[in-house]
């Protein structure tokens, strides 16, 4: 019979650390940010012993001493995470089964047996044996069942879950046990007089899809069902390296024997390597000390090369970064080979420094790779600015792209001006946290996210951090009420909330963006024709301002002259002060008559006055109305790549061709087999649909 595992690791941070640490073992700990209490991050991870006091992941390292004041809190070390990772993923694909990562702690695997409990339990004893982590395994009819069964398992144990004992197990639960239901939605679910999973399950669909939209609120009521179509998508992928490694039957205390067999290892494994494959770039030596202690060096192989006494040569390097002073239980050798170089009918070849020539392009190339499985190589990346190369803005968006899909990206760093990103194939499957570490837009990050999780099978939660409101990229007021909304009308559920503000120069805003799955290819917008206007309203926002009235001040400015154009407009002033500086900006937004809204924002800055925001923000939005516009100047470049993705032809009516408008129409068919044309001041794109995941 065929049934879905999920396997997922169990504390896996907290774990990692306490194989390299032991002394660490029923102790509360806590993983997250640099590891220091005292100063700003979020818990990553706690061991089952702090969450006894109230830690869990995403708490503030300072909330998290205050609850545990006597925590071991230690620094994130994401490249042990992943060398973990990877040892368990390549357990989980020699059982045989079809296997789907699904993040770097857990897995689905599809298997047909007789015993699945068996089948399991030998995957956590080899997950074991072969990493020394425990993990847990829910076993389901389908992916979300599986998914709650594993977490009912926890910790370090085996579930199974399935149709007909589901109503009896979860129907009484509260919503938010289920995966995808958060405390905002699961307050939103109360509000409605939904308090459990059956009630959930049994909801009346019109009031669901009233408060969540079309494609959520159907979601969440299979959801409560425990119904889920999605399959365990295998993940067909060239070998990266090749390996062997061997366990002692008596450790052993001799240095020299141990290289010996790693010489032997070493060879063998060169022996394998597939003939006339990619050479090895690297090579990688595991030691593991009794009595469960393990360490990894590596050395890089330059140039490449096939020839075994090179490779040997670079193991016996690796080596002598080892003091073996101590009993050895184990020695291994990883042989790393070069990436496949996708043909040139794969890789798009980008020039960083046509049309626009901004960072936009490099945010928009990755997303797009990642839409469509086709590496990209990108070259002079904002050769024509001033500090040309990637800020770091630009390097948070490439490497948040690469974690939702994984993959590999090479030429990441501050100031490159050339990389290559060769996406992975996993889908996106939260939450996430994504901290720019300055005032870098926030905004320019959730754009380049959102096509990207058009991709996710089930709701995606994102908490940005970095600057909220600044220049040169739309506010997030006006992707809470411009973009979002629009994108919620083409079939992509998704909402912003602000938690805290943040601008120039600081940043340290907080925005959590949640996504909830498509069903099926995005639906094309056609506006042709401006309607007229229903409604004119906006948002003034000041943090730690009210003594100078500048919330008041911008909204009275703007009331003026949207009066002077016969517009009676409702302008709310919020007056924050939970940023961590000084800061202010105006939004408006336009309802017109059938569902368009065109929106207009400003951030303030030093030296402009909140007379002059309110002025030009007010004038920007009744120039867009007043050239019949149907979407404003700042949201028609940002919604071509979901017009590209869309099942039909995309119709709007733009205000201005901007050079980031052109750049968008590029870039969409650089990547997809679309055409995205601007004809006498109408976009027209011409959507493929989903790309085939």
């Amino acid at each position: 019979m065929r049934w879905v595992l999920h396997v997922d690791l169990d504390e896996f941070l907290v774990a990692v650390e306490r194989l390299r640490r032991p002394e660490l073992r029923g102790l509360p700990v806590v993983v997250g940010g640099a590891g220091d209490p005292a100063r700003r991050g979020v818990v990553s991870t706690a061991s089952y012993e702090a969450r006894r006091f109230g830690v869990h992941s995403g708490m503030p390292l300072r909330q998290a001493k205050r609850r545990c004041p006597d925590a071991v809190f230690l620094a994130l070390d994401p490249p042990a995470y992943l060398a973990a990772s990877a040892e368990v993923m390549a357990v989980l694909h020699d059982s045989g089964a079809v296997v789907e990562e699904a993040g770097w702690d857990e897995a689905y695997l599809e298997v047909d047996t007789g015993d699945p409990e068996g089948f399991g339990a030998s995957l956590a004893d080899a997950v074991h044996e072969r990493t020394g982590l425990a993990c847990s395994v829910g076993i389901g009819e389908n992916k979300l069942q599986a998914k709650v069964a594993a977490a009912l398992a926890k910790p370090g144990g085996i579930h199974r879950l399935t149709s007909s004992r589901w109503s009896s197990v979860m129907g009484p639960r509260e919503p938010e046990t289920l995966p995808g239901i958060g405390p905002r939605r699961g307050r939103a679910l109360r509000e409605l007089g939904i308090e459990s999973v059956s009630a959930l399950a049994t909801a009346d669909p019109d009031d669901l899809v009233r408060a969540f939209g079309p494609a959520l609120g159907p979601w969440l009521g299979r959801l409560a069902r425990g119904e889920d179509d999605a399959p365990v998508v295998a993940e067909p992928r060239p070998p990266r390296s090749h390996g062997k490694e061997t366990t002692f039957p008596r450790d052993r205390e001799d240095p020299e024997g141990v290289e010996a067999v790693l010489v032997t290892l070493t060879r063998e494994a060169t022996s394998e390597l597939p003939p006339g494959g990619r050479p090895v770039i690297r090579v990688v030596v595991k030691v593991r000390f009794a009595p469960f202690e393990t360490h990894t060096h590596g050395r890089v192989v330059s140039p490449p090369t096939r020839d075994p006494d090179r490779i040997v040569r670079a193991a016996r390097d690796a080596l002598t970064r080892f003091e073996l002073d101590r009993p050895v239980r184990l020695v291994g050798v990883a042989l790393e080979m070069a990436a496949p170089d996708p043909g040139e009918e794969e890789r798009v070849e980008i020039d960083g420094a046509s049309h626009s020539g901004s960072g936009t392009i490099v945010r928009t190339c990755v997303a797009y790779a990642a839409l469509t499985g086709r590496a990209v190589h990108l070259v002079r990346m904002r050769a024509r600015r001033p500090r040309p190369g990637l800020r770091r803005q630009h390097l948070r968006a490439v490497t948040a792209v690469r974690e939702l899909v994984g993959g590999e990206l090479t030429g990441a760093g501050l100031g490159s001006r050339e990389l290559t990103f060769v996406p992975g194939p996993r889908r996106p499957a939260g939450p996430y946290r994504f901290d720019i570490g300055s005032a870098g837009s926030v905004t320019a990050l959730a754009t380049a996210l959102l096509p990207v999780l058009t991709r996710a099978s089930a709701p995606v939660e994102i908490e940005l951090r970095g600057g909220l409101f600044q220049d040169h990229a739309p506010t997030a007021l006006h992707l809470q009420h411009v973009l979002l909304r629009t994108l919620t009308e083409m079939g992509l559920d998704a909402v912003a909330t602000i938690e805290r503000p943040g601008y120039v120069p600081s940043g340290e805003g907080v925005l959590r963006l949640a996504v909830g799955p498509s069903e099926g290819s995005l639906r094309p917008l056609v506006r042709e024709e401006a309607a007229p206007v229903e409604r004119i309203w906006g948002i003034a926002l000041a943090s730690h301002l009210v003594e100078r009235r500048v919330a008041t001040r911008m909204a009275e400015t703007a009331r003026a002259v949207l009066a002077a154009a016969g517009y009676d407009a409702d302008i709310e002033t919020r007056e924050d002060t939970t940023a961590t500086q000084a800061g202010a900006a105006l939004a408006l937004f336009a309802d017109l008559r059938g569902g368009a809204r065109l929106g207009a924002d400003m951030a303030g800055a030093r030296g402009r006055p909140a007379e002059r925001i309110g002025r030009e923000v007010a004038t920007r939005l009744l120039e867009d109305l007043g050239r019949g516009a149907t979407v404003d100047r700042f949201a028609a470049d940002q919604l071509v790549p979901f017009a590209a993705i869309a099942a039909g032809e995309t119709r709007l009516r733009v205000p201005v061709v901007t050079e980031h408008l052109t750049t968008a129409c590029w870039l969409a068919g650089a990547f997809l087999p679309v055409e995205a044309r601007l004809d006498d001041g109408l976009l027209v794109v011409e959507g493929c649909g989903s790309p085939g995941w």
